[in-house]
């Protein structure tokens, strides 16, 4: 019975060695895992995955409620890639900002 999951099994290997090797470091994210906030999402930008501790420096999106911060002004949404950042919009308000 396990030879039936064989081939599935060898493909995976194989994908995994090749990320390996491609896989690079690029990215050095600083991110404090003990620090405890209510709603993550609302303090780091979704582009830089940098902290804001205040609202005056980034832009909430209308849509999915990511933060951006306002340098990336006029940009399409990196999350929703429907709402352009900082415009205001008329419609619905589809989340409230509350608790989940």
């Amino acid at each position: 019975m396990g030879e039936d999951y064989q081939p599935d099994f060898e493909k995976a290997r194989g994908e995994f060695e090749n990320f390996q090797k491609i896989g690079t470091n690029q990215h050095n994210l600083s991110f404090n895992i003990n620090t405890n906030y209510k709603n993550i999402r609302s303090n780091f930008c979704t582009r830089t995955f940098s902290f804001h501790e205040s609202a005056n420096k980034y832009f909430t999106c209308p849509l999915c409620n990511s933060i951006t911060s306002k340098e990336f002004s006029g940009q399409i949404c990196d999350t929703c890639n429907i709402c352009t950042v900082g415009q205001e919009t008329l419609g619905i308000k589809l989340f409230d900002g509350g608790d989940y």
